[in-house]
């Protein structure tokens, strides 16, 4: 006979039963149709950053993006609600783009006058390199607001300042001259076709000066992110390709 207090029954753990075939095979139909939906959405962006380059922005037309795509109007609207709307994202999903690969690039460098050197001019490059992406970019109210990119410059610039390294008196306005010279830069080394190379290191080092940085400083640095960004661009960004 027992004595005490009974031990409560435990259930003995059960084995998940395995998927059966019609579950395996709805998880890869959603699986297919969302890779299908996102691959429509890149070619509709893709065309849309094609037509709004050509075009100027705001003179393109929806017509325009569908004839590129070979998409209908039906698919357009399946992603977007309007064309204002599909290039909000264009302009939003470049801003995104440009912060994966400044952090990429720039993840294991916390001086902050090298890491504000090097960002314009890698900005500047891929307009060099692909003048499209360079013509949306510059064009693009959504890139410039892209709480993202914004807050990187931010963040960056700021501390630059607490470190002694920049001498500015307002902070919003120092991030805005960042993004307003990069982007009006971004077209003008798209319509170039020489010197590009040189503009964009000369647009860096006069940011930094711009932020207070000492002249023989911002020049040294300058002159890194170039050579950090022709030594190292090629293993980190798929885009990247030699230009002058």
């Amino acid at each position: 006979m027992t004595t005490g207090n009974p031990r409560k029954a435990v259930p003995l753990p059960t084995r998940s039963a395995p998927a059966t075939k019609d579950e395996t095979a709805g998880d890869f139909r959603t699986r297919s149709a969302a890779r299908k939906r996102e691959r429509m959405r890149a070619r509709l962006l893709a065309a849309t950053m094609e037509v709004c380059s050509r075009a100027g922005g705001p003179a393109a037309v929806i017509e325009d993006v569908l004839r590129q795509a070979g998409a209908s109007r039906a698919t357009f609207y399946a992603h977007f609600k309007t064309f204002e709307e599909a290039i909000s994202h264009l302009g939003r999903d470049l801003a995104d783009e440009t912060v994966r690969g400044l952090a990429i690039m720039y993840q294991g460098i916390d001086d902050r006058l090298l890491r504000t050197a090097a960002g314009p001019q890698l900005i500047l490059a891929r307009a060099a390199i692909e003048p499209n992406w360079g013509r949306v970019v510059a064009g693009s109210a959504d890139f410039s607001s892209r709480s993202a990119l914004v807050k990187a410059i931010r963040i960056n610039i700021d501390a630059g300042r607490k470190l002694g390294t920049f001498h500015f008196t307002n902070l919003e306005a120092a991030v805005d001259l960042h993004l307003a010279a990069t982007q009006h830069g971004a077209r003008r080394v798209a319509e170039k076709k020489r010197g590009r190379m040189a503009y964009a290191r000369d647009m860096s080092q006069m940011l930094l000066e711009a932020l207070g940085a000492p002249s023989s400083e911002a020049q040294a640095a300058a002159d890194w992110a170039l050579d950090d960004l022709r030594r190292r661009a090629p293993q980190y960004l798929p885009w990247w390709r030699e230009f002058s």
